[in-house]
């Protein structure tokens, strides 16, 4: 719940203004849109689709490669779930997804 908080506030304040975003990162115009693609299609190739957790997010957590799922959603189908196949998976894919949103903060002045 914590990281869909981080990620509703992230998304929520990186609006894109013509030439660049709010934070004025200087990066050019990155909405949050194309950064949450980018980070699940990231968290998608680093952890095995194959894998029990990877089976979970395709078919529970309703994780598409055409980026059909948003994160939030994601996250918030994670923090429904009661039992796991593998906890540990989650946790890693948890852990990444953590380190890329304080990175996306810290880039554009939130972290």
């Amino acid at each position: 719940m914590q990281l869909l908080g981080a990620w509703t506030r992230l998304a929520q304040g990186h609006l894109s203004l013509g030439a660049g975003c709010v934070c004025g990162a200087g990066v050019g115009v990155v909405q949050a849109g194309e950064y949450e693609a980018q980070i699940l299609e990231f968290l998608a190739g680093r952890h095995a689709v194959d894998s029990a957790f990877g089976r979970w997010l395709r078919d529970t957590g309703g994780y598409r490669a055409d980026g059909d799922a948003g994160l939030a959603d994601l996250l918030r189908a994670l923090a429904r779930e009661r039992t796991l196949a593998d906890p540990a998976a989650a946790s890693r894919w948890l852990d990444d997804l953590a380190q890329s949103l304080e990175s996306f903060g810290a880039l554009h002045g939130r972290g």
